[in-house]
């Protein structure tokens, strides 16, 4: 009797300590979910804007990725025959605030807001004494904008192992009412398009991750990014600039990284331009492709269209209006 009194004793407790275990172990929470979301978020190196600064007042065009070296490039269009003015962006703080929408238990919304802020820095020179004339900085806050897709493809005990980011959006600036970008159309050289990016539902325009831009090294490809600016416009040529920011990381401690060349509506067909008509808010650039950096084939970088107003650029007391659009992009270094 002893005997059989023993089997079904130890039953309930082997039982009874799986239960246990199983209890303490307990669902993968949803904190725990967004903890694992977020650190993929952090780690993902096609999802900051550490680009987006210039590190203080610097050249139209600077930089220039190649595989081993570091030029510099600069270009005089400023509204003074005897004046040069360099200007950029010091950003100062730079706040992620991500927030996460549930769609059943097989897709999640994070959406990413940026808040940038930091001073516009512009800096005025004599050309010919080569002395600097004067200075000035403005206080600017940006707040953009991205969301990105993560779908469930397993259902282990590790969050990190059960979600996969899916797409992205671009990154899109909020809140300037005066000047915005209306679209972005990428071509080959031979006229082929390539991407469109249009402000009408760019916020919820998702992008694989794996078919994020990709452009083969070497080769040209002709940009078209249309704007509008409401009135008062400074009156100077279209009465803003506008340039595409590259690179890979904060400028201030990857020069060699990053790029900043200006794009035109001069009306000029020739490179690096290849506009057509002046003044009418279409700006164009020819961009030739930077190989991936040594010892790579294929690579992520981040791309930033940026227009901004001339008042703030060439006026010390007018207000900051400027608007920008973002993408990682591949650069791969082909045959």
């Amino acid at each position: 009797m002893k005997k059989k009194l023993i089997v079904p004793i130890l039953a309930v407790a082997v039982l009874a300590f799986f239960g246990m275990s199983c209890e303490d172990s307990g669902e993968i929470t949803q904190e725990e979910i967004i903890t694992a979301l977020e650190d993929m978020i952090a780690e993902d190196e096609a999802l900051n804007i550490e680009e987006f600064g210039d590190g203080g007042a610097d050249e139209e065009e600077y930089g220039e990725i190649t595989d081993g070296s570091f030029g510099k490039m600069t270009d005089d269009y400023f509204p003074s025959d005897s004046l040069r003015f360099r200007f950029g962006r010091r950003v100062d703080s730079l706040v992620m605030i991500i927030s996460h929408e549930f769609i059943g238990d097989t897709v999640i919304i994070s959406t990413i807001e940026h808040i940038v802020s930091g001073q516009f820095i512009t800096v005025i020179y004599d050309t010919s004494t080569g002395v600097q004339v004067d200075s000035f900085a403005k206080d600017f806050t940006t707040d953009a904008i991205r969301k990105v897709k993560f779908v469930r493809i397993n259902n282990t005990d590790n969050p990190r192992w059960n979600w996969r980011l899916d797409s992205l959006t671009p990154v899109v600036s909020l809140g300037d009412d005066k000047i915005a970008i209306d679209s972005l159309k990428i071509y080959t050289a031979n006229g082929s398009l390539l991407y469109v990016f249009e402000s009408d539902g760019i916020q919820d325009l998702f992008i694989k991750r794996s078919d994020i831009p990709t452009f083969q090294a070497w080769l040209p490809i002709v940009m078209k990014l249309y704007i509008s600016n409401a009135d008062p416009v400074y009156n100077w040529e279209s009465g803003e600039g506008a340039h595409l920011k590259f690179g890979r990381g904060r400028r201030d401690t990857n020069r060699h990284r990053h790029v900043r060349l200006r794009f035109y509506d001069d009306g000029n067909p020739e490179p690096p331009g290849g506009d057509l008509v002046a003044y009418d808010d279409e700006f164009s650039r020819i961009w030739w492709m930077h190989p991936p950096g040594y010892g790579y084939n294929l690579r992520v970088f981040k791309a930033f269209v940026d227009v901004i107003d001339f008042e703030t650029l060439f006026s010390s007391d007018g207000s900051y209006h400027a608007a920008f659009w973002g993408f990682p992009y591949h650069s791969v270094r082909g045959e």
